[in-house]
């Protein structure tokens, strides 16, 4: 838990103290789009059960990424779970991302669309929202965006239509989001 600014700690007893902030408003459902695009990701691993490439998070983690889950449909083959990482703004940046990292077997892949769960300005600012996501089964990561922000989002896809499938799911677990393109 964040702890009190000095200001906050010096204050004079709650009875005296101002009206707490009203809450932010929930995001509305519109496309809203980075300063710089960033529509690649690395495609690390491909699983049809979720366990699986949950359980393939901490050995991409110590190679030094941040990945995150994707749950998608691929026609023929039903559900997937893909392990994704990374917002990069061209494919020659997500292939010498690859390549630094040592991923061979890494497929690039274009994924323009995410949900924006809040944007912060910082990702320390946004940890409360990112463990609240994460406890309600939500693979949430950091993208950079305007005006110096971070934005908290979830999933990665190739359409927008997609993204909106997981906006509405999210929805269902009390998680508001926007679609924005990454």
């Amino acid at each position: 838990a964040p702890e009190p600014s000095p200001a906050a700690a010096d204050s004079p007893p709650a009875a005296a103290a101002a009206p707490p902030p009203a809450p932010l408003p929930a995001p509305t459902p519109t496309i809203a789009a980075s300063s710089t695009p960033l529509p690649f990701s690395l495609l690390l691993s491909s699983c049809r059960d979720k366990a699986n490439a949950a359980a393939a998070l901490p050995q991409f983690r110590r190679a030094g990424v941040s990945p995150h889950i994707v749950r998608t449909a691929v026609k023929g083959k039903g559900e997937w779970w893909r392990v994704m990482s990374g917002s990069y703004g061209s494919t020659e940046e997500a292939v010498q991302a690859k390549k630094a990292l040592g991923f061979n077997d890494a497929v690039v892949v274009r994924t323009p669309f995410a949900a924006l769960i809040g944007e912060y300005p910082s990702e320390k600012a946004a940890a409360d929202a990112a463990a609240h996501a994460s406890a309600k089964g939500v693979f949430p990561y950091f993208i950079p965006r305007p005006a110096g922000a971070v934005g908290l989002v979830a999933g990665a896809y190739l359409t927008q239509a997609e993204a909106e499938s997981l906006q509405r799911e999210l929805k269902t677990q009390g998680v508001a989001t926007k679609i924005v393109r990454r």
